[in-house]
Parts: structure tokens; sequence; C-alpha cells
């Protein structure tokens, strides 16, 4: 045999092996043969690039199917929900602020306890500076660590104290006695009996979290001390409350933040009781001269409807902060949290259905320049400057109660049945036990939870009624909280986070990071362009049981062996294909006649499938392509003239290994238009038949 022979045959066989091995090192996303055969003359002619080049193109870009167009995400397309972008915190270099921010999103994340309801971050940074604020000259929330010499200590040796007892991971009771009661952070505590969020019984049963403190371990009770165990207190409260209302069934996914934030801010401020009175109100008030049961009745309400009226006020900040609420005038003019019974009476003030009662205008007259610098931070457009215009302002909407339900209603309710029902006679002042007055709500809807009807039979009217202060609390759980956790952020280094311009801290989500929120949150969601006010249960349920996926440790591998294995919701899963992926969410959400499928299994399947057109696709249906050699699935979440938005395992080399959230181009292949469909490269879309027929259960599956 030539040489040039020789040589001819032996570049032939290494060919037909690299082709033959191709085929098995490619995943189950499409056979790399096809994809050359498809995209190199494309590329080679209207790139005019080499060989080599184009090989390298479609290697990088598209070997796993689909090019990966998360790092092209533009900031503005990311930052349109009201989500926390927590993943910032990660970028922080280790110090107080890091430690803190991370425990808080290990609590909101149920990885402190097990109580069934865990209060979200925002809240957590709301609430806390509304209660304690901030270390002197600072934005920093507060703790036991002490602050010397313009910072706080942490991690460093301390008065006999070991550096890693300086921690708020490590900083507990043993620590407290190693320093000298007189040597830690008291001022929010001068007889140290309260907490970074106040006294709530913080050392009592079912409050030990499951980290442990320097010297803590094998304690029965909460040390009131341990931020770990004060955020597993918060939780416990949180759940107690909620059950205390009657709202354990309801799907925490399906509320806002500012739900979350609000509802745990008024049960950890007035108690479940108080919650109540002030919901349906009845005033509140500490002197226990009657029990709201006497007036109020919530298990008359199914919990839809006990869902709708605690929205109620939530809503109030939810709609001040996305359509009035600009962030650099309000911010700028709001110094402290203790300002946010001003904030909460000047909102009201202009929002119709809310009414101030004239002890609580007063009390902004008090205050005059006070409150005048915060109307001209809360209404930028409609700027006050004479103590005068703020009396004409605050005069609109102080009413007696009667009169407000004229307004709203247009119906006249005696005296005797707004004493009856209400248990005011004029404007909440005489039932209030403050001297700061009552912010109330009058909704034009009948309420069944009320024990007394009006005279004529008639069932009465829904009304709120909160005391200023506690109103200021909530609403500053609401629409502060995300504001504090930017400061944290920039004061913790992040110069690149501006605590005003809310682009720069949520739901960011530049180079392809995955927003991470709490578990069973939709405020992911608003990120990726998924309008969730349209969003049903199951798919709301479905949705969140895929994006919590995402959040494990799950690597892509064609392993069927693990993965039949890793079925069962219980497991979390090491390893898993795309259509591994797709089977298992949906399974686990709770259809569970999906068993572990393959790609073409359920392009195939139309007992529990049907094929859509691409203008009916929405958020949780499915798009999928295939070849006689391989394909690909994937979850539809939204789309853009340019993007589709998808949540899939895949693995590309450098930008994902595993399951993901992301952003593919739509020039990569075309829509099919067959109802067939047909194995023919192009996108089809696909739909659960049982989703939103309520046949099956559905929830949010959560993987540790």
């Amino acid at each position: 045999m030539k040489p040039k022979h020789f040589i001819f045959l032996v570049v032939l066989v290494f060919g037909v092996m690299f082709l033959y091995i191709a085929k098995f090192i490619i995943n189950d996303d499409y056979y790399m043969i096809n994809l050359m055969r498809q995209k190199y003359h494309v590329i080679s002619t209207e790139k005019k690039v080499s060989k080599r080049t184009a090989y390298d193109t479609i290697k990088s870009s598209d070997s796993t199917s689909i090019t990966d167009d998360s790092s092209n995400l533009q900031h503005s397309d990311a930052t349109t929900g009201t989500g926390l972008n927590l993943l910032l915190m990660d970028s922080l270099t280790e110090g107080y602020v890091k430690e803190m921010l991370t425990l808080f999103r290990a609590s909101s994340n149920g990885e402190l306890d097990d109580k069934g309801f865990h209060v979200p971050v925002g809240a957590l940074c709301g609430i806390q500076s509304c209660e304690t604020g901030w270390y002197s000259s600072t934005h920093l929330l507060k703790s036991y660590l002490p602050y010397a010499n313009g910072k706080v200590v942490w991690n460093e040796a301390y008065l006999g104290a070991a550096a890693s007892d300086m921690t708020l991971s490590k900083f507990d009771n043993t620590v407290v006695n190693k320093l000298g009661i007189n040597a830690i952070n008291n001022s929010f505590d001068s007889n140290y009996t309260t907490t970074v969020f106040q006294y709530d019984g913080w050392t009592g049963d079912n409050a030990v979290s499951k980290m442990n403190g320097s010297g803590n371990s094998g304690r029965s009770k909460g040390d009131h001390y341990y931020l770990p165990d004060v955020l597993t207190a918060n939780n416990r409260m949180y759940s107690d409350g909620l059950k205390a209302i009657h709202l354990t069934d309801f799907d925490s996914s399906s509320v806002s933040d500012g739900f979350s934030a609000t509802t745990y801010s008024l049960i950890h401020g007035r108690g479940a009781g108080g919650f109540i009175q002030t919901t349906f109100g009845n005033g509140y008030t500490y002197k226990g001269e009657w029990s709201y049961s006497d007036y109020i009745d919530i298990s008359q309400l199914t919990s839809e409807e006990l869902l709708k009226f605690y929205s109620y006020y939530p809503e109030l900040g939810d709609n001040y902060k996305s359509n009035h609420m600009n962030n650099s005038e309000f911010f700028a003019g709001f110094k402290a949290g203790s300002e946010m019974r001003y904030v909460v009476s000047c909102i009201a003030a202009k929002t119709d259905g809310w009414y101030l009662s004239s002890s609580a205008k007063d009390y902004c007259l008090d205050s005059a320049s006070t409150c005048i610098r915060i109307w001209n931070a809360v209404w930028p457009d409609d700027k006050i400057e004479t103590s005068e215009e703020l009396a004409n302002k605050l005069d609109s909407s102080t009413k007696s109660l009667k009169d407000a339900i004229k307004e709203v209603t247009g119906k006249t309710i005696s005296d005797t049945d707004i004493s009856s029902v209400y248990r005011t006679n004029s404007d909440y002042d005489d039932i209030m036990p403050y001297h700061w007055g009552a912010i109330f709500h009058v909704v034009n809807e009948h309420c069944d939870a009320y024990t007394h009807k009006y005279s004529d039979g008639s069932v009465p009217f829904f009304v709120q009624s909160f005391d200023t202060v506690m109103c200021g609390e909530a609403i500053g759980a609401n629409i502060v909280g995300d504001y504090v956790y930017a400061y944290m952020l920039y004061e913790g280094g992040m110069g690149n986070v501006d605590p005003t311009n809310p682009d720069t801290y949520l739901n960011g989500l530049s180079n392809g990071s995955t927003f991470v929120p709490q578990r069973s949150d939709i405020s992911w969601m608003s990120a990726w362009g998924v309008d969730t006010t349209s969003l049903t249960k199951d798919r709301t349920n479905l949705l969140n049981t895929a994006y919590n996926m995402c959040q494990t440790d799950a690597t892509y591998a064609q392993d069927s062996t693990t993965m039949n294995k890793e079925f069962d919701k219980k497991i979390t899963p090491t390893v898993i294909d795309c259509s591994g992926f797709v089977s298992k969410v949906i399974n686990n959400t709770g259809f569970t006649f999906q068993k572990r499928s393959t790609v073409t299994g359920i392009f195939y399947d139309r007992v529990n499938y049907e094929v859509i057109d691409h203008s009916e696709i929405k958020p949780g249906d499915i798009m999928a392509y295939l070849y006689p050699d391989g394909g690909h699935i994937m979850f539809w979440i939204g789309e853009s003239a340019e993007y589709y938005s998808v949540i899939d395992s895949n693995s590309i080399s450098g930008k994902q290994n595993g399951p993901k959230i992301r952003r593919v181009s739509k020039t990569f292949r075309d829509v099919g238009t067959d109802k067939g469909p047909k194995e023919d490269g192009k996108i089809y879309f696909f739909r659960i038949k049982a989703l939103d027929t309520n046949k099956y259960t559905t929830h949010a599956q959560n993987y540790n």
C-alpha cells in the first residue's frame, strides 16, 4: 500500500470513529451529526469562516441543542418584578452584612426549622428596621454584637471572647456570659428583655433552631441572644398566627411578598387576636375588657374568602409601591422606621376608601414639619409647603365611620348599627388605647364574618381599622424592606447597588444567574416576564416545582438507573436529563399519571398531552422538538420578540449543567405548524390535559 493511501485510510477510520463517538457523547437534546449536517453549510457560507471555525461555532453554541442566551439578558428585562435578588448577598465579602442576610435567607427558605410558614427576607428587613432600627450613623440592622470604633465587632476577639464567638452564627448566651451583660449592644434593649425583633416570647418552647451557637447545644428552649433561634421564633409566630386566623391551607405561592410581610407584621405586632380585630374593623385594644369573638366569627368564611379579606390591607402597600412610589424621592425624604406612621397616613389620605380618625390627623399636624417632608416624599407630584396645606390634604379623608361608609357605599348606617357591628361610636378614637389615632378602610362589599347584622337584617359592609403606629409598621415591612436589604448590601461593600434604584437589587439576572427567592414564591416569575395574575394554582405549582429543582445540585446526565431511583417526589435528584426533568417535575407536582419518560414518549403521548398552537401557549406548557436520533424538551414560561424563556435540564459547556431557567434565541429553530407533530427538528408546543381541571391535587414540591 502506498503511503498516501495508508494515510487516507487512517484519516477515514478516525473520522468514522469520531462521528460514532459524537453520537453517544451528545446529550438527548439532539444528535450532533444532524446538527453538523444542517448547520455547517449555513455557518460556512453566511459567515465565511473556515471549516474548523464552523465546527467550533457549532460545538460551543449548539452542541446541546439550543443556544443559551442567558448572558445576553438585558438588566431592564430582568427587573420588572418586586422580588429581591437574593443572589447579590453571595457576592459580598465575608462580614457582618453577609452573615446576617445569609441567615435571613436560610430562615426564609426553611433551613433553620420545620415550621409550616417562613417569613420572607424583605419582611424580616422591614420589620426589624421598624422595630429596632440601625446601628448609629449606619444602615446596618442591629444585633447584640457590640458597636465600637465605628464598626460592628464581628469575627474578632473581644473582651475575653474568641473571634469565632463574635459572629451571628455563634453569638449566644454563653458568649454574653463571657463578655458581661454590659458589654453587648443594648441600644434597643436597655433592660435586656427584648430581641432585635422586640419581645415575643423568644425563649419559649419550639423556638430552637437547627443551628448551635458557641455553647448552647442541647438547649430545650430558644436562646434569647442567638439570632437563628430568634428567626425560628419569628417563623413559629408566623405559622401559629396563620393557624389562629384560619389560613393554613392556602398556597403561599399565590400571594405577594407584600402580603406575607404585612400579614406577619400585624401578627407580630398585635397578635393573632389583634390581627382579627383590626382586619374586621373592631379596633385594636389590649385592655382585655372584651372578646372579638362577640363581634367576629371568621369560621363563617371560606379559606378563599378569608384570603380575599386579609389581602385588602397588603394591597394598600402593594398598589402604592407599584403605581405611585418614586424610590428616589421617597427614600430621600424618609429618615427612620418610626416615620412609617406618617407615611401610611399620607398614603391613606389620597387612597380611595381609606380614612383617618381625628386623632390620627392631629398626630400628623403635631409634627407638621416632619409630616410635610414625608408627604412630599410620598407624593412628589403633589408637594406642599405649609401646615395649612397639610391640614387641607388630611381633612378630605378625616371622617367618622358612618360618613365614610356613606361615601363609599351610598348607604346610611344608623349610629346603633355602627356601634353594634364595629364597636365604635365615631371614628375609633373612642375605643383606641393610643393617642395617635386610627387608619380605617371601608369596602363596598358585604362580609359574613360579623356576628351582628344591621338592624334591617342585612349583612354588614366590610371595614378594617388599625392603630396608626401598627399600621405604619406593617406597611413599612411591605414597602421599606426591599430598601433596607439594598442598603445593607451597599454598606456591606456593594457599591453598584443603589438603594433608591430598584433595578440594582430587584431580580437582577445578568450573566445567567438565577434569582433565588423564598420557596414557593412567585416573585421570581416576574423577572422572566411571567404574568402571575393569570396563573392558575396548577400552573403556579408546576412552575415552582421546576424552579425549586433548579435550586438543587443536580447535574445533567443520561443515567436512567439513577433517574428511576430518584423519581419519587421525596427524593432530591442528583442527576437528570431534559426528559427526566420534565417528567419528574410533572409527577412531583401531583400529576401522578406521569412516569419517567423520554422526549419521544411525551412527544407522541396523546392520552395525557395535547398539541397546541403557538398562539395558545401559557406558562407551564411544554415546548419540544424531535429528530429520528434525538430531541429536547423544556417548560415554556414566556417569550419576547427575540427570546423564549424556558426551564430545562441541559449541559452547555461553561453555562449550564443541570436544571436552569434561561432565555433562548428564537433564531435557533423554526416553529412547526403540523398538528402531527413531526420529527422534523421544529418546535412544537404541548399542554398537559389534566392541567387546571382539578382532577389532580397539586402542590409546589420543595427539594432539600
